[in-house]
């Protein structure tokens, strides 16, 4: 279901091919280990972005903000997809799981050759599954 979850609830957060083309950090054709580190910092940092009030957690009027003002779908991305201890609320360890889950799978299931790098097809292949 958290799976199911994550790719319904990404369309809702960022434009997927801008951040996939944000991974080519060097905008060398390639998306490597490093680069992936680079981009699971940035998405650390978003967190703080989205937690209006400070407090270290993201509710559900701060995700609801971050989604247009769209109240149901951040109802179904808090309860299904990154609240694992079902506190109403997302901590960064939370923050962190969601991301780092989404990226393993997309390179598992973008990288052709198996080689743990992405180039080419297989960066498109990334730059069209789902983010927040």
């Amino acid at each position: 279901m958290a799976r199911f979850g994550l790719f319904l609830a990404a369309a809702f957060f960022v434009s997927t091919a801008a951040l996939a083309a944000s991974w080519d950090v060097s905008g060398d054709g390639v998306i490597d280990a490093n680069k992936v580190a680079t981009l699971l910092d940035a998405r650390k940092a978003a967190f703080k972005t989205i937690d209006r009030n400070g407090d270290g957690y993201i509710d559900i009027r701060e995700l609801a903000a971050r989604l247009g003002g769209r109240v149901e779908e951040a109802t179904v991305v808090l309860k299904f997809v990154i609240d694992n201890n079902f506190d109403g609320r997302i901590d960064p360890g939370e923050w962190a799981e969601a991301d780092e889950m989404h990226v393993k799978n997309t390179i598992v299931m973008c990288d052709a050759d198996k080689d743990g790098v992405l180039r080419g097809n297989e960066i498109r292949c990334a730059q069209s599954q789902p983010w927040w």
